[in-house]
């Protein structure tokens, strides 16, 4: 590449006296962005823990190539909210006394910032935030386990246990890690506790058959069900991941392309695992990425691996935070309202967080409520 010559100019003596502007570092983001209501209640009932998702994934509409026919018509999908692994994330729940006993580690040791992950069962799945290469499980609040370290150069967008880890070191562990890259090479790492020491690195070997472009398979989101790994690609497309021979491989695609049914150029999705279903839910935003217009919700067919139009969530309520967390609850339990999706589109630090609820009766969406603000909170989170 040839270099332009340019003419040099003689700097103004001001510019010697000019101000430098120094970088603060990032300021970490509580997890999990859930109503406060809900947080005290997991924190008198734990259990509850095992009920929150952690994937959120933006994606945007591009527009087809003037040149491309049959699947390209309708336009590729551009992920939006690829998150950096330094990002820092502190956790926002605090266990009261006399629920855990604190033993090894002490509770404080989770409210320090760190890149999360993943949460399964429970079980958060963090990264180290200052060398990127060491992965952790904390299982709050009281127990850490280590994982191999990885290549740093390496980017991780999401990971996902396949079952609870054992807490006490002296019993054996048997528990499978995946862990998804974003790209096709490697699509995802691997480590089964058990049986291996290091990471094992999968690269993509399949052509997205929703990819316009005819490139490689790349995930982004997943979520473990009966021993089996449900992965979503960038693109939309379901790949059924299990073990094969003591190897994990892709053993079937989906039928079909996980996307809004309604014109959107812009939406979220969140892949959940509740009552023996895997759901799927899209906040759809038609114009602005910054108003939610629509959400929809779908149920994986196991048997012919194709999603189904969810109408009525009957009695349960779904929690939606803006930082990529989900929560299904039973509305009973919760004194929430029932058949709703509750969402927060983005999470913005030192401001008020605005809650607004989607009615799946009625399909519209309802203003709610302003976290920090006790004004209209009890008439909108309690049934009337």
């Amino acid at each position: 590449m040839a270099l332009t010559k340019t003419s040099k100019k003689k700097k103004p003596s001001h510019q010697n006296n000019k101000k430098i502007t120094v970088l603060e570092p990032p300021t970490p983001t509580p997890w999990p962005n859930l109503p406060q209501r809900l947080l005290n209640l997991i924190s008198r009932q734990p259990i509850l823990m095992q009920q929150i998702t952690f994937n959120g994934i933006n994606k945007s509409w591009q527009p087809p190539a003037k040149t491309c026919q049959s699947v390209s018509s309708i336009g590729s999908l551009a992920i939006t909210n690829d998150k950096s692994d330094t990002e820092l994330n502190t956790f926002s729940i605090t266990f009261r006394t006399g629920y855990h006993r604190i033993a090894r580690w002490p509770a404080s040791r989770i409210n320090k910032p760190f890149s999360l992950i993943g949460i399964s069962h429970g079980s958060l799945i963090t990264r180290n935030r200052l060398t990127s290469d060491a992965f952790y499980i904390f299982m709050p609040p009281e127990i850490i386990k280590y994982l191999p370290n990885i290549n740093q150069n390496i980017p991780t967008t999401f990971a996902s246990l396949s079952s609870t880890p054992q807490k006490l070191y002296k019993i054996r562990d048997d528990f499978i890690v995946i862990v998804l890259t974003g790209i096709s090479h490697p699509a995802f790492l691997s480590y089964h506790s058990s049986t291996q020491h290091n990471w094992t690195e999968h690269d993509s070997t399949l052509i997205d058959p929703n990819d316009p472009q005819g490139g490689y398979m790349r995930f982004n989101n997943g979520v473990w069900f009966q021993k089996k790994f449900y992965g979503l690609s960038s693109q939309g497309t379901l790949a059924v991941i299990e073990e094969v021979d003591s190897s994990l491989a892709i053993t079937n695609l989906g039928s079909g392309r996980a996307v809004p049914s309604a014109p959107a150029k812009h939406f979220r999705e969140y892949l959940l695992e509740s009552d023996g279903e895997i759901l799927l839910v899209f906040l759809i935003s038609r114009k602005s990425k910054w108003t939610v217009n629509d959400v929809e919700v779908y149920r994986l067919g196991l048997t012919r691996l194709g999603w189904m139009k969810v109408e009525n969530l009957g009695d349960r309520a779904l929690f939606v935070g803006g930082d990529c967390c989900c929560m299904m609850v039973d509305s009973r339990r919760v004194g929430c309202k029932r058949n709703c999706v509750y969402f927060t589109h983005d999470y913005v630090k030192g401001v008020n967080i605005n809650w607004d609820v989607y009615n799946m009766g009625n399909c519209k969406v309802e203003p709610g409520w302003v976290e920090n603000d006790s004004k209209g909170v009890d008439s909108f989170w309690f049934e009337v």
